[in-house]
């Protein structure tokens, strides 16, 4: 892919012209120009170099400071409203998955910096239990859990189904 040359370029059109789903639902990918080490994401390299410095010293900072890892992968999102009577719509994930930033010691981005590699810290996801709890005490809704073999898309039909019509 080309890099983006135009500080202000619009990155849905860009994105559409160089054969990118600018769309938020993900689909199998019908190409092969990248391998499964690359992030396809609708920033220029600058911008995403910025975001990944923010989100690499926020990282640091909560490991540094209180011990604490914050940084996850949020799947399956549920759309709902705090009220019937409210026109907000709230998103929040289902399944959490811990990551962990590191930093490469060989290979290097566009500006000499070391490259940074996004891992999952353990292959176990996480329960969204915030939002269980929410929904449980607001709506009195049982949010179901993730059985242990279960795939995230059984998964989000399960929940999805869960709902009363």
């Amino acid at each position: 892919m080309k890099p983006i040359t135009k500080a202000y370029l619009d990155p849905i059109a860009y994105a559409t012209s160089q054969g990118i789903d600018p769309s938020y639902d993900l689909t199998k990918p019908t190409s092969t120009d990248r391998s499964e080490e690359q992030l396809q994401t609708l920033y220029t390299d600058a911008e995403l170099n910025q975001r990944v410095k923010k989100v690499a010293d926020q990282y640091n900072q909560s490991i540094q400071e209180r011990g604490i890892n914050t940084l996850h992968l949020a799947m399956g999102f549920l759309e709902w409203t705090a009220s019937e009577n409210s026109d907000s719509i709230i998103t929040s994930p289902l399944i959490l998955l811990r990551l962990e930033l590191v930093k490469k010691p060989m290979g290097k981005n566009q500006d000499g910096k070391k490259k940074i590699h996004i891992r999952a810290e353990s292959n176990e996801t996480i329960h969204n239990v915030s939002l269980a709890a929410k929904l449980k005490k607001d709506f009195d809704y049982d949010l179901p859990e993730r059985e242990e073999k279960e795939g995230a898309e059984a998964y989000f039909k399960r929940v999805e189904k869960s709902f009363p019509k």
